[in-house]
């Protein structure tokens, strides 16, 4: 079975088997490396132009931040009573700036994640995506709700952590000793409840995206396909992060690579459990 998208009941191009297997940590990041590097030209051309607008949106709103905080410091005249005061105006730019900046940034980087995992599930379906292919996307309205379920559910786990910290650094105006334990305790319990929530959340975009489930749905469904075997998908799951982490870390240009072995690598550990069509490991 294919995804669910346009173009998705093609056949595929290249050997793919599909059913039960059981689950193996490092085969999708084998199997992202050998799928990428054999159709490299699309995935370098599309992660350069989203990192290409990225950084162009980024720096839009940095000019019109900074723009505001340097024109309103030089059209203050101190002599002129109805001159308004720099500083209050160009703090009220800047930040209004900055409240824009964020939702923008982030709802492109959602649609970068959609496009990109539309050209994951091509490899994963045995065909090997053209530029164009990655854009052919329906389901909006329900990959942006999972996107939303996503987002609170991350900050959902979150939430015990940041009260156990509030609770640390009240405590430590009466003892500094257990203060800071409540704050270490609190950074360690954001990093559980990050856990805790990461293969579920990363699944629940896929299922969607691929039609196994709608919106409300996904969540039950990715805990019930992650439960059993919670620590192996983990355990996936962080080595296909940490090679795109590696990419941002080279100043970003090493991400032009990682960021499709990061996705096609999470498009095959969600195959691996639901099942569905998988390429053949290549030799």
């Amino acid at each position: 079975m294919g995804v669910a998208q346009p173009g998705g009941d093609e056949p595929p191009t290249s050997p793919v088997f599909s059913g039960p297997a059981p689950f193996n940590i490092t085969q999708p990041l084998s199997t992202a490396f050998k799928r990428v590097n054999a159709n490299i030209g699309p995935w370098l051309g599309f992660s350069a132009l989203a990192i290409v607008s990225l950084v162009v949106l980024f720096l839009v709103f940095m000019t019109v931040i900074f723009g505001g905080l340097f024109s309103s410091i030089s059209a203050y005249d101190p002599s002129d009573p109805t001159s308004v005061d720099p500083s209050a105006a160009g703090i009220g730019a800047a930040f209004t700036g900055i409240l824009l900046m964020y939702p923008v940034l982030f709802a492109l980087m959602f649609v970068v994640m959609v496009f990109m995992y539309r050209g994951a599930f091509e490899e994963i379906d045995g065909r090997r995506p053209s530029f164009g292919t990655f854009f052919r996307v329906n389901r909006w309205g329900a990959l942006i709700g999972a996107w939303l379920i996503t987002g609170l559910m991350a900050v959902a786990a979150q939430i015990p952590g940041y009260i156990l910290m509030f609770m640390g650094l009240g405590a430590s105006t009466q003892s500094e000793g257990a203060g800071g334990a409540l704050v270490i305790l609190s950074y360690l319990l954001l990093v559980a409840g990050s856990i805790a929530v990461a293969p579920i959340t990363a699944l629940i975009p896929l299922l969607v995206m691929d039609g196994r489930a709608k919106v409300l749905e996904a969540p039950a469904l990715a805990w019930n396909l992650v439960k059993g075997r919670f620590w192996s998908v983990l355990g996936a799951m962080l080595l296909a992060g940490l090679v795109g982490a590696i990419g941002i870390m080279l100043c970003y240009i090493g991400a032009l690579y990682t960021m499709p072995i990061q996705m096609v690598a999470y498009a095959e550990i969600y195959r691996q459990l639901i099942g569905g069509r998988r390429p053949v490991p290549m030799a």
